[in-house]
């Protein structure tokens, strides 16, 4: 399974504010790493080929938290009331997750599980 859709190189700079920490386009694996005034620092992968991505937290540069979702249809950048976030929604075997990552004025992740 592939990511079908999600955004280009220049909506991801523009929604990072950082060029990529890693691409490999002919794999179609990216990955993003930005701080905020928290010390808190955000890894954020994806693999269009494969089908997932990914979230690392850091604090202090000791990694607090990770997680993973492959089946990744799509995920794309919705920008509302002037709030910008990172927006995916996954559904695998009755189980909708839904991924939200705002990069400003802080970070903020949020996976939701939900059963269908």
């Amino acid at each position: 399974m592939f990511i079908e859709t999600y955004p280009d190189e220049l909506e991801l700079l523009n929604f990072f504010e950082v060029e990529p920490e890693f691409s490999d386009p002919i794999e179609g694996k990216y990955a993003y790493r930005v701080s905020d005034n928290n010390n808190l620092t955000l890894i954020f992968s994806f693999a269009a080929v494969e089908g997932w991505i990914q979230t690392v937290l850091e604090y202090k540069g000791i990694i607090i938290h990770q997680c993973l979702s492959e089946g990744v249809k799509n995920f794309n950048i919705k920008d509302i009331e002037k709030k910008k976030y990172l927006f995916s929604e996954i559904i695998i075997n009755g189980i909708k997750i839904e991924v939200e990552i705002t990069i400003n004025p802080f970070i903020l992740v949020k996976w939701n599980t939900l059963l269908t």
